[in-house]
Formats: structure tokens, sequence, C-alpha cells
């Protein structure tokens, strides 16, 4: 069931990256429920925050060790049939690590399109969610 989170989280980010992609300017953003959400075409070619953005060796290599510990750290708890909130907290991590790890690898850049608070200018992605709430569920049930 774990591996299950993960992978559904994977294709949903990458389903609304392409979307983002495709309907989403980079120019201008679209502001939705009276401000409290921006959409806007952004392309991290860094790691949070543009973090590594001018090293892409070292940006490669960290993105490929974080993959795998997270995986081989969350290996034993996907075995297991029932969930909770330890599992969920690795389903999620892993399922964003490996969606935006994807990214980084393969296209060269993390496609970020929405922002809370139209005033800030940090763009995230549904794998950037799913890492963050995991890592909350993680710190409060791990």
């Amino acid at each position: 069931m774990s591996y299950l989170i993960a992978i559904l989280l994977f294709i949903f980010d990458q389903v609304t990256k392409k979307k983002a992609s495709k309907n989403l300017s980079k120019k201008k953003s679209v502001k939705k429920l009276n401000g409290l959400i921006s959409l806007q075409l952004v392309h991290n070619k860094g790691a949070f925050m543009g973090f590594l953005k001018n090293n892409k060796k070292a940006l490669n290599v960290v993105t490929v060790l974080m993959v795998a510990v997270i995986a081989i750290l969350s290996f034993p708890l996907m075995i297991v049939k029932n969930i909770n909130f330890k599992n969920l907290g690795f389903s999620l991590v892993l399922g964003g690590a490996l969606s935006n790890g994807y990214d980084r690898l393969a296209k060269g850049k993390v496609v970020d399109f929405f922002s809370f608070l139209s005033g800030h200018k940090v763009y995230f992605n549904f794998a950037d969610i799913g890492v963050i709430s995991g890592a909350i569920l993680l710190m409060l049930f791990g």
C-alpha cells in the first residue's frame, strides 16, 4: 500500500507539471482564491530555493544519493501491508523525491507552479508538498 501512495504521488505530480507547463506563463501569474494562491510557470534548475543551481554535477550526485537513502530507509516500512502515519510519511517523501529527482536528472530542471499568498516568490509543486508533509509526519510519528 505504501508504494502505491508513492507511485500515485509521482504520477499526479508529473501530470500536473505537464499541465502547468502547457497552460501557464513564465511572465504572468494567475491569482486564485482571492490571491491566496498564485499560479505561474517557474523552472527551478537547482534544489529547494535554487540550491546548487550553478553546480549541476553536485546537484545530480546529491539527488541520486538522497533518493537512494530515502528508498533504502523506507523499504522495510513499505513492505508492511498496513498503513500508519510513519509509513505514510515515508511514502510521501519517497514519491516527492522520486518525482523531483526524475525531473532534475531527465530534464535538468523542476517545474514549480503555485505559490501561497501571492506576494511571495517561492513556488512549489505537488512533489514538494509531499516531501514537506511527509517529513512533518515523520517528525511527529517517526
